[in-house]
Order: C-alpha cells, then sequence, then structure tokens
C-alpha cells in the first residue's frame, strides 16, 4: 500500500459516504474501498505462480499454514490462516471446508473469513492452482490462480488476497473474474470477525451479476490500525 492509498484513507475516515463503491465502518471500524473509487488504490497483481508453495486442490478442500508472524484480525492475533478451495481464507484453523454462505457477516461456519469470492469452486491441478507465499516484506499472498465454479470449467476466477502484516490491512486483487452458471448459486465477498457478527459485504457473485470485474482491487482496514501505524 502506497502513501497516496493512506491518504485516500484517511479521506475517507471522514468522508465515507461520498463514495459510492466503499463500505463501512462496521462496529469494529473496519472500512473497504475500491481501484474503481478517484482516488482509490491502483489494481495490482502479485504473481507467485512460480514461487509460492502449493495449497488445497480438488473440492472442498482447505490447507492451515502458518504465518510468518502475528496478524491482528478484529483486535485478536493470529499466526494460522485457512485456505479452502471455496475462494475463502480465514484466520486460524476451522474444521469447516464450506461451500456456500447465506451472507457475509454470517454465523454459520467457518468465521474470520475473508472471502473473496465464498462459492463451490474446483481447482483442477492440471489447468488451476492455489499458492501461497510469504514475500519477505511484511507481506503475505495466497493466489487462487484460473480456479472455476464446480461443473462449469468455462467459470475462470484467479484472484488473491494480501496480507500487509505493518499496516494491518487486507487487500483482494481480482485479475480474472467470472458471473456464475447455476441459478441457485451466489458466491459472497466480504470479511468478518471470530464470531460472524460483525463485518462487511462487498458484494456478490450470482448467474446474473457480479459485484467484481477484471483488474480490481479491493483494500479493507481498521481505521484504528490506520491511525496508530500513521503516528
Amino acid at each position: 500500500m502506497n502513501r497516496n492509498v493512506l491518504v485516500m484513507l484517511l479521506i475517507l475516515a471522514f468522508a465515507f459516504a461520498a463514495f459510492a463503491r466503499t463500505g463501512g465502518p462496521d462496529a469494529f471500524g473496519y472500512r473497504f474501498v475500491d481501484s474503481d473509487e478517484p482516488g482509490g488504490p491502483e489494481f495490482e497483481w502479485i504473481d507467485i505462480s512460480a514461487t509460492g508453495l502449493p495449497g488445497p486442490s480438488g473440492y472442498s478442500s482447505r490447507t492451515t499454514v502458518s504465518l510468518p508472524m502475528n496478524f491482528e484480525w478484529y483486535g485478536i492475533n493470529y499466526n494460522q490462516i485457512t485456505i479452502c478451495t471455496n475462494g475463502w481464507v480465514c484466520f486460524g484453523s476451522t474444521t469447516s471446508s464450506s461451500s456456500a454462505v447465506d451472507t457475509i457477516p454470517s454465523s454459520s461456519l467457518p468465521q474470520n473469513v475473508m472471502a473473496l469470492n465464498f462459492v463451490y469452486l474446483y481447482c483442477n491441478t492440471s489447468s488451476s492452482s492455489i499458492k501461497y507465499q510469504d514475500m519477505g516484506d511484511g507481506t503475505f499472498v495466497v493466489s487462487y490462480m484460473d480456479v472455476y465454479e464446480s461443473s462449469y470449467p468455462s467459470n475462470l476466477f484467479s484472484m488473491q488476497v494480501v496480507l500487509d502484516f505493518n499496516r494491518k490491512s487486507v487487500r483482494y486483487n481480482y485479475l480474472k473474474t467470472s458471473t456464475l452458471t447455476s441459478s441457485y448459486r451466489t458466491g459472497y465477498i466480504g470479511i468478518e470477525d471470530n464470531t460472524g457478527s460483525i463485518g462487511l459485504c462487498y458484494g456478490k457473485v450470482t448467474y446474473s451479476a457480479t459485484s467484481l470485474h477484471d483488474s480490481l482491487s479491493i483494500i479493507s482496514v481498521s481505521y484504528t490500525h490506520l491511525r496508530a501505524h500513521e503516528t
């Protein structure tokens, strides 16, 4: 996150309602802003296709991995994340590999979710991959590359979550997106705390519409964390 993004987020803290593709604050002070907003973050994609470690694959699989240091999320420090093939990452470990959720935030498992596109996805290792990498610069990346809606291999998604340990921010980057084919599925994008009672919903993906598009970035950060970093 560069200085321009930090300045933009400070402005959002006082004039948040003026923007269309922003959200929050939630009860803990988290807000989001996307790269479509004037003064918002520029789109970026961090390519770890050749350097990242392999994550889960197949249908409704998950992998819990260690973080290089603690990450504070809704006031709690975590040293692990769980990566699921179904388009979500959560802090800590979970027994859930859920492929559907009714909304974000949600009291149903899993919780502590970072939902890039929480829906039934498939990672076919011959053409798709999920990888993660400690970048060594205070960021940690999880990338979903050419994963697709279950049973519909033409509905491709390439997306990633970037944890910034210094600023305690979460960034979603979308290189490739699609609508869904199944009329009974809805993918959700957002964040939530460890109870599923506090969080933000950025939008959703359905068979007829999507809140996402190619070359989109979304940053979520708590204003409390931002002020602490700037003082």
